[in-house]
């Protein structure tokens, strides 16, 4: 059976932790109006999923990029009051 895949991004093994962020930080400020957002890393294992999601002390991955990006926006944002919901799954 033939199946048909597409992708919003796909980066190499020379992206940055800030190169990856910055595709995937509108859908950071979506989230605050009030859409639903997954950020899904996929690929073979060793592929390097878990460092672009979590990162290093030293380069922080997309998880602790978005979270630190939705409290500076929420910070600037003083007309409506936010609760954030996160769930984060590793499989």
């Amino acid at each position: 059976m033939k199946s048909n895949f597409e992708y919003n991004w796909v980066f190499d093994g020379l992206a940055s932790q800030d190169e990856v962020f910055e595709e995937v930080k509108p859908l950071v400020i979506s989230s605050l109006d009030g859409f639903n957002v997954s950020i899904i890393a996929y690929g073979q294992t060793s592929s390097g999923k878990t460092y672009t999601m979590e990162g290093l002390p030293k380069a922080p991955g997309i998880t602790f990029k978005a979270l630190e990006e939705m409290f500076i926006e929420i910070r600037d944002r003083t007309d409506h009051e936010y609760t954030i919901m996160m769930s984060i799954m590793e499989v």
